[in-house]
């Protein structure tokens, strides 16, 4: 089984300006197209894992990529986090409601998100990455995505800053 791996690296990028931005043809897996560290929510702070998800900022990073022109299977990734081991990702209940509730704030008839068929990214797709299945979805809005996007969320359990 061959593994992929994203650095931890702490850049803070504009996120959301570039996600009508088409994949490009690169050489590779994927490519980080952009990194969401900045996640500032309303809320009271973060002090543990059972702390609210609108009041930690942890629970609410993203990472933006352009896969390459192989799928990928979700269990093939590894993320090294400087601050936080990676968890993992889930596809579950809680993670559908959070999809259908930031779908709801798409605007467009072309916009979508969608968590992967099967554990499958395909080749070609533009994924987010959220740091937590416990994310604020309230804090977020796809107001203006007008393609569709793979979701997939960090299991729970991290709450500080990646």
């Amino acid at each position: 089984m061959k593994t992929k791996y994203l650095s931890g690296i702490i850049i803070i990028i504009l996120f959301f300006a570039s996600l009508e931005e088409k994949a490009q043809s690169f050489s590779g897996d994927f490519k980080v197209a952009s990194i969401l560290v900045d996640a500032c929510v309303p809320g009271g702070g973060c002090s543990s894992a059972s702390s609210d998800k609108c009041g930690c900022e942890g629970k609410n990073e993203m990472i933006k990529l352009f896969i390459g022109q192989n799928p990928i299977n979700v269990d093939d990734i590894e993320i090294n986090f400087p601050n936080n081991s990676f968890r993992g990702f889930c596809i579950n209940s809680t993670t559908a409601s959070n999809t259908e509730e930031l779908n709801k704030t798409i605007k467009s008839t072309c916009g979508k998100l969608i968590e992967p068929i099967n554990g499958i990214i395909p080749a070609n797709s533009i994924v987010l990455i959220i740091t937590s299945e416990d994310m604020c979805t309230l804090a977020n809005s796809f107001d203006d995505l007008e393609e569709e996007v793979i979701v997939l969320y960090q299991c729970l359990g991290n709450y500080l800053g990646h």
